[in-house]
């Protein structure tokens, strides 16, 4: 038996196979290397392209509110409703920004966090003028018209608070060029 085995250690087909075994073990680790790499690469490029497809959502939506408050002298709920969409697809995404470098990650992150901090502002400033108005008409039908007034004024402050904090995302935005010109160079 010792024979044989000392035959097949030396004949070119068991050497061939080990080979191969030894080719094929290391061809798949450069492969699957070379296809991680790539494919880390594309997901980079498609998280690259969303960050800046949201960037230039949340200023196209920023713009239309202030469009329309300009022509309409109104802030449009349905508008500030289009950018909880927007902030709400970051949210569930943005642990895929870890493929950006950290400094854009960061300031993506901080753009959107602003944007959504201005908005909630300008809702709730919003909601407390909508109460207060509807308060002030009650006890100006009820005969109340002291108090009226009072909650009238009330409103007309949540009012212009909700304008400025309309006003104050718009200049958070302002910024959104700068972003995503610092996107597309990555």
């Amino acid at each position: 038996m010792a024979a044989w085995a000392y035959d097949v250690l030396k004949s070119e087909f068991f050497w061939g196979i080990i080979l191969g075994l030894f080719l094929s073990y290391f061809g798949a680790l450069i492969q699957s290397r070379a296809i991680k790499k790539a494919h880390i690469g594309l997901q980079k490029e498609d998280i690259k392209a969303l960050a800046i497809d949201l960037v230039r959502n949340i200023k196209r939506v920023t713009d239309d509110i202030a469009e329309a408050r300009r022509r309409n002298r109104a802030i449009h709920q349905d508008l500030l409703a289009l950018l909880d969409v927007e902030i709400g697809i970051f949210g569930r995404v943005r642990e895929q920004t870890i493929r950006l470098p950290d400094d854009l990650r960061s300031d993506l992150r901080k753009f959107v966090t602003d944007c959504a901090l201005r908005k909630y502002e300008a809702s709730q400033k919003l909601s407390t003028f909508y109460e207060q108005n509807d308060l002030s008409k009650r006890l100006e039908v009820n005969g109340s018209l002291e108090e009226s007034t009072g909650a009238k004024s009330a409103a007309n402050i949540a009012l212009s608070e909700a304008n400025r904090a309309i006003d104050d995302l718009v200049v958070t935005v302002d910024k959104a060029d700068g972003l995503v010109a610092r996107l597309n160079t990555i």
